[in-house]
Formats: C-alpha cells, sequence, structure tokens
C-alpha cells in the first residue's frame, strides 16, 4: 500500500508539471547521477581516507550503493508513466454475478488514468452517473477508481458490458486503446423445497409454511403466494433464501389445499426503489397437501368459503356415538336455532329454521369428553368451520388486467365468479370494448365468452361488468368491473442461430457464420477467417485489430448461395427481404467507440467502431417497421427502434448484404 501510494505521489506531480520541465527534469537526474557516481569515484581516490577508512568502507561498496540507487529512482519514475493502463472490476469478478441487481459498478485502474481521455459505456443502455476517485484528497485529473452509480436497476439474468475508450499511458505519444469488462446481473431464484411438500397429508392446521428459493431472494423479482381455498396469511422473509407464510387462521380440517407461487420480474428506482417495468405474471410452481381429519370425525360438511345459506350441517362420525351427549354439548356460533336429526347413529344432521346468515363465519364446537356408544372418549376440543356466501366478486379474469402484448390469437375471455350466478344477468352485464362478436358457455362458476374474430395487432380492450350481476345463493355484485388488456405489437423473427464471437475484431466473421448456418452451412469461425483471410486492406481480407469490409464476405458468401450488396438502402427494403425469409448483415457502429475515417498501417482507409450485426426480424408493419431485431455477435439479441437503427445504420452509409 505504501509503494502504491508512493508511485500515485510521483506519477501525479510529474504528470502535473509541464512536459518539457518534465523532461528536462529526467534529464538532469540522469546527468546527476552519472556526475555523482564519477564524483564519488574521484573523491574516494584522493580524500576518502579523511572521513571513510578504507578498512570500514570498501570503494566497491560505496559505488555499487550509489548505482543502485540512482537506477532504482529512474527505474520508479519511468514506471509511472510507461505503462499501459488496464481496468478491472473490483467487486464482481469477471463473467460473475452481481449481489444485487442495482448495485454500483466499482471498476479499478492498475494506473492512474486522467479521467478527460476516459469515455464509459454501459450496456443495456440505462441512466446512472459515473463517480470518479482521485489520486490523492485533493481534486486532480488522476483518477484511481470510477464507480458506475445506476438510477435503475438491471433485469435479471442479462449481460452487461461495462466498454472504456480512451485509455493510455500518462507520457505523450502513448496509444489509446479500448477494454471491455463483462459480467451478469443476479440470476432469478427459483423454490427449492417447500415445507408441506407436495401431496403432503396430515397436514397440521396451525402449520408454517416455508418456501426455500436456490438463490438469495432479490429486490427485482416479486413473488405472489395464493392459497386455496382461501386462508389469510401474512408473508415474513426469513432470510435472504427463505419465506415463511404464517396464516392468521387455522386451516380447515380434512381439507385439500393449493399453494401457489407466481412471480414478476421488475425493475426499479434505486433511489426510492419505485417500479419502472413490470414483467407479466408467471406461475412457477404448485403444491397440494391435505389437512389432518378432525379425531373421531370421518366427514363433516359444509367446509370452505362459498356455502350455500340453505345448506345443513352434517357430521359423520367413525363410530356409534352417544346421540343424547353429542345434542346436548354441540355448540353452533353464531347461534343458530334449527331442528336435530340422527340418520344412524354415527350421522348428525342440523338443519336450520331459517337460513344462514350471508358472508359470515360458522364455527361448530365438539367439546372433549364426548363418548361413543364403546364408552370411548374425545381427548380435546373440536373445532368446524366455514364460511358462508356474501357479495358476488369474480376470483379472476383472463387476460388479466393490465397484461401488455396479449396473443391475437387469443380465443377466449375467461371470467370465474366466487359462487353460482344467474348465467343470463352475467351474460347480461358483460361487455367487450371495441366490441369482438363472441358466443358465451359456462363450466361450473366460470363464464366462457368465446371470440368469433381474431384480435388486431397493438389494440386495448376494456372488459366491462356492470353491477347487480344476481347471485344464486349470496349477495348480488355490489359494483362495476373493469378491466383492460392490450394486444402485442406484430412481430416477425427468422430462427438464425446466435454465435457470440470468439475473438476481438470478428464481429464480422461471427455474422458470416450465423447467416450461413441459418442456410445448412455450418462452418466454424476460424474456418470462415482462414478462407477470407488475414491481411492489412479491409476491402480484401480481415484485418488484424480492426475487421473485414462488405465485399470480402459477400465475395465468401457467395461460394455457397446468392448474395446481394446494398448501398444506400432503406428500413422498408431491409424489413421486406427478412420478411421473405432473408436474413441480412448490415455494416454500421457499434455506439460504442469514436466515429470517422482512419488510415490503417497498410494505408487502406477503416472506420472507427465499425460493427456488424445480422437482421433477424422486426415488430410491426414491413411496410413501417417500428422497431428491428437483430442477432449481435458481441451483445447478444438486440431491438432497436427504426428512428435509432437508422442513425446507427447511416455512419456507413446504409450498407447490407442480403443472402438468399
Amino acid at each position: 500500500m505504501m509503494g502504491e501510494n508512493i508511485l500515485n505521489f510521483m506519477t501525479f506531480y510529474i504528470v502535473n508539471f509541464n512536459i518539457k520541465v518534465t523532461i528536462i527534469l529526467i534529464l538532469f537526474l540522469i546527468i546527476l547521477g552519472i556526475y555523482l557516481i564519477l564524483f564519488l569515484t574521484h573523491f574516494y581516490s584522493k580524500s576518502i581516507d579523511v572521513f571513510l577508512p578504507k578498512e570500514k568502507v570498501p570503494k566497491e561498496f560505496l559505488l555499487a550503493i550509489t548505482t543502485v540507487l540512482f537506477v532504482f529512482l529512474i527505474s520508479f519514475i519511468l514506471s509511472c508513466l510507461l505503462p499501459r493502463p488496464y481496468a478491472y472490476l473490483k467487486e464482481i469478478k469477471p463473467q460473475g454475478h452481481m449481489q444485487e441487481a442495482h448495485m454500483p459498478i466499482a471498476i479499478g485502474f492498475n494506473r492512474p488514468v486522467k479521467q478527460e481521455d476516459l469515455t464509459l459505456h454501459v450496456s443495456p443502455e440505462i441512466k446512472g452517473e459515473w463517480v470518479f476517485t482521485n489520486v490523492f484528497s485533493k481534486d486532480t485529473s488522476l483518477k484511481t477508481q470510477a464507480t458506475f452509480y445506476p438510477e435503475e436497476s438491471f433485469l435479471p439474468e442479462q449481460k452487461i458490458v461495462v466498454y472504456i475508450v480512451g485509455l493510455t499511458r500518462l507520457l505523450p505519444g502513448g496509444e489509446l486503446h479500448e477494454q471491455s469488462l463483462e459480467f451478469f446481473s443476479p440470476d432469478i431464484p427459483n423454490p427449492q423445497s417447500v415445507s408441506p411438500q407436495d401431496n403432503s397429508t396430515d397436514v397440521a392446521i396451525d402449520d408454517d409454511i416455508v418456501i426455500t428459493f436456490d438463490a438469495p431472494l432479490l429486490q427485482s423479482v416479486d413473488w405472489e403466494f395464493q392459497i386455496e381455498p382461501i386462508v389469510p396469511f401474512s408473508v415474513e422473509k426469513t432470510n435472504d433464501t427463505t419465506y415463511t407464510l404464517k396464516t392468521k387462521e387455522p386451516f380447515f380440517q380434512d381439507t385439500n389445499y393449493t399453494l401457489t407461487l407466481r412471480r414478476r420480474i421488475n425493475t426499479y428506482n434505486t433511489e426510492d426503489f419505485s417500479p419502472i417495468y413490470t414483467s407479466n405474471v408467471e406461475t412457477v410452481s404448485t403444491t397440494k397437501f391435505h389437512t389432518v381429519s378432525a379425531p373421531l370425525i370421518d366427514t363433516a360438511s359444509p367446509r370452505g368459503t362459498a356455502v350455500k345459506a340453505n345448506e345443513s350441517i352434517r357430521i359423520v362420525f367413525d363410530s356409534n356415538m352417544d346421540t343424547e351427549q353429542v345434542d346436548t354439548h354441540i355448540q353452533i356460533s353464531p347461534s343458530t336455532t334449527g331442528h336435530i336429526v340422527w340418520e344412524d347413529e354415527k350421522t348428525f344432521i342440523f338443519t336450520p329454521e331459517e337460513p344462514l346468515k350471508k358472508d359470515t363465519e360458522y364455527i361448530i364446537s365438539l367439546p372433549k369428553g364426548l363418548r361413543n356408544a364403546s364408552g370411548g372418549q374425545t381427548e380435546e376440543d373440536i373445532e368446524l368451520r366455514f364460511h358462508t356466501l356474501g357479495a358476488v366478486e369474480t376470483k379472476s379474469i383472463s387476460p388479466r388486467h393490465g397484461a401488455y402484448g396479449v396473443d391475437i390469437y387469443t380465443k377466449q375471455i375467461v371470467i370465474a365468479f366466487n359462487q353460482e350466478v344467474d348465467h343470463n344477468s352475467a351474460e347480461q352485464s358483460f361487455s367487450l370494448t371495441p366490441h369482438i362478436p363472441g358466443a358465451f358457455s359456462w363450466s361450473g362458476n366460470t363464464m366462457t365468452y368465446t371470440l368469433g374474430e381474431t384480435l388486431p395487432y397493438s389494440t386495448t380492450y376494456t372488459i366491462h361488468l356492470n353491477a347487480g350481476i344476481k347471485s344464486l345463493y349470496g349477495d348480488n355484485l355490489a359494483h362495476n368491473i373493469n378491466t383492460t388488456f392490450t394486444t402485442k405489437n406484430k412481430t416477425f423473427s427468422l430462427d438464425i442461430p446466435l454465435y457470440h464471437q470468439a475473438e476481438d475484431f470478428t464481429c464480422n466473421i461471427s455474422a458470416t457464420r450465423m447467416v450461413l448456418a441459418y442456410r445448412g452451412v455450418n462452418l466454424s469461425e476460424a474456418q470462415i477467417k482462414s478462407s477470407i483471410g488475414v491481411g492489412g486492406n479491409p476491402d480484401a481480407n480481415w484485418v488484424e485489430g480492426y475487421g473485414v469490409h462488405w465485399g470480402p464476405v459477400a465475395n465468401y458468401i457467395s461460394q455457397y448461395r446468392r448474395v446481394a450488396i446494398k448501398t444506400g438502402w432503406n428500413i422498408a427494403e431491409l424489413a421486406h427481404e427478412v420478411e421473405q425469409g432473408n436474413p441480412v448483415i448490415i455494416w454500421w457502429h457499434n455506439n460504442y467507440s469514436g466515429s470517422g475515417a482512419f488510415t490503417l498501417e497498410s494505408g487502406a482507409t477503416g472506420y472507427k467502431g465499425m460493427h456488424s450485426e445480422v437482421v433477424k426480424g422486426f415488430i410491426g408493419d414491413a411496410k413501417n417497421p417500428i422497431s428491428f431485431i437483430s442477432n449481435d455477435p458481441w451483445r447478444g439479441v438486440r431491438t432497436h427502434t427504426a428512428q435509432s437503427f437508422l442513425a446507427t445504420w447511416n455512419y456507413l452509409g446504409y450498407t447490407a448484404i442480403v443472402v438468399y
């Protein structure tokens, strides 16, 4: 650490001097060192005995120490100025994963660099701020670290590229170079285990549900939990990988339950964690289990949360009971009057004199000590619960409210009610805007509206239910219900394989490999590069540290397929060719490097930031596409708006190769 501070100290003062002064200083030190060596040699031969006797300090030792110190001083100064700086990730391993999708990205430099020389890019492109760390506490142009503070989070499981332009050594004349640092956002956690396990039986009615995930839980993944029949519960995050669902009421005994886990992926503001983007909900897993049966009771009804007001209470014991004792001690809350009948010595039936109250929880209490005919007694109190129907509500509507990108070939709108309703009343209450003709059908409490036409692209629909839908056993729907969904934009895409480039500057070669593979010609990147050849002129061969232009690529592909070179082209004709099944390689700018023509070592002309991608599809109508989809050999599958696509493509004159 001390050595690094000294190095930074020397670098700061040397670089911040005028360069002429720096050169003069180095020359002065060299001359001074030579003079010092000669002087000491002469001094030793003439007068050294006066100060240091020969037997104590040999001449060779003094001369060696002086020479070593002089060489170290010169080497130390040059080591501050000559080495080429490189960047590295400080908190994330290369090709590793971020801990959270919003964490700052810290980059260190192995040598101090000048901030004004650098341009830093982050892909995927999100808003944020680069903050540089000074070599010393005072503000200087020399920096040893840069940290990117994003304003919004990344999506999980994304490849992230930090591309640095303008790295150069501190002495004048150093060549600028570029560097890419690549890693990934966090993986999406998946359920690893659920307790109780799927298909478990005899689950205690007061058990918690524990869900353990295979990776730490993320701010960017929202989880939804649903238990059916419905049981109110709270969700606690037990640790970084575990959620615990604590029921606010006991489970019903002897009941089949289903736990459904759903998730949404989102991005959010890193300051207040407010959502920016939310994906469609995705069902991840379902777990079914059965609770324990009530002691000494085979079956009991009604159960659940949708009990009709006119139902009777029926309890079947597992043995003949002391019926008179049961009649005396059984209690129903709220208090209800009615008639008790025993169908046999096992089967108790209670029929209320008046319909049960709507939207009410009933508790049937059987105290411990109830005897059967053989003298056996229950060892604990037994409670049976059910809830009568209230007002009509919808349990679910598909497509869900706010759904975006709904398939135009969706055939049905499905509405599930929480109870039995009058079919005609529900159908009269339903409307779809804009109107699409269709027909109704029913399955239990679920109404299905089958569409008679294909939905158009990019259209928002409103599903409306008027208040007043009649319940057969509960209360009518008390309010209007409105939900919306939007159909997807038209998307066309060819099944072109994605190959990431194996080397720097082989994007043109990798793009050639993709289109040939799509046409059934499978070659490696090395084979293609070897056949095109390596040279100094990109109009004839692939050039090390640069790439290759469209001419040699078209000549190579034409050995296998017919091709056409397009210059000054337009997006409508490009989309038309892709729609006809013809992949297109484009030459444009990588959006990171500098721009403009320059002269290669061979004297040939090159273009800064020259890059190739394969256009595989588009969104919207081919005559007026909204966006384009490309296979980028460097950054993967990308989507570009038509406006940004044209702005980047303009760099090399709207140039492309169509492969037929």
